[in-house]
């Protein structure tokens, strides 16, 4: 499995087990990058990003580790004209969740969490959302 596929797979599974996300099992909140989603109607709910950014050596030699970094994008979604607060609580639960130094492994690898920080929020008719953005980076001994 490669690094970034096991830094998505952390990052995922941290936002999938962080409570207080509204759930309905009929009804899936959270959009996850490539797989069919219907937006629930006037039902608050997130979107997830994955953004590989970079995969460089951090040394000299032929086996060289290498730094993979990214940022995984989570924009908490609230119906619009309801006010700011259903949109910045998701906000709140999903930084939480990715505080800095947070260690998260998955097939090896430790994806480390640099930064989790929110956005002001935005109108996307009908919708209102907080976009968060985490910034994360993992070390590939070859």
């Amino acid at each position: 499995m490669s690094a970034f596929t096991s830094a998505r797979k952390a990052l995922e599974a941290q936002l999938a087990a962080t409570a207080g996300i509204p759930a309905d099992a009929s009804v899936p909140r959270i959009a996850w990058d490539n797989v069919e989603f219907k937006v629930p109607n006037k039902l608050a709910w997130l979107r997830s990003t994955f953004q590989p950014i970079d995969r460089r050596t951090v040394a000299v030699g032929a086996n060289a580790p290498y730094l993979h970094q990214g940022l995984y994008l989570i924009d908490c979604y609230a119906a619009l004209n309801g006010g700011p607060n259903a949109a910045d609580a998701l906000a709140d639960l999903v930084l939480a969740r990715f505080s800095h130094g947070l260690g998260l492994t998955d097939g090896g690898y430790t994806v480390r969490i640099r930064y989790a920080e929110r956005n002001q929020g935005i109108v996307d008719a009908p919708w209102y959302f907080v976009p968060v953005t985490v910034s994360w980076y993992l070390y590939e001994h070859l």
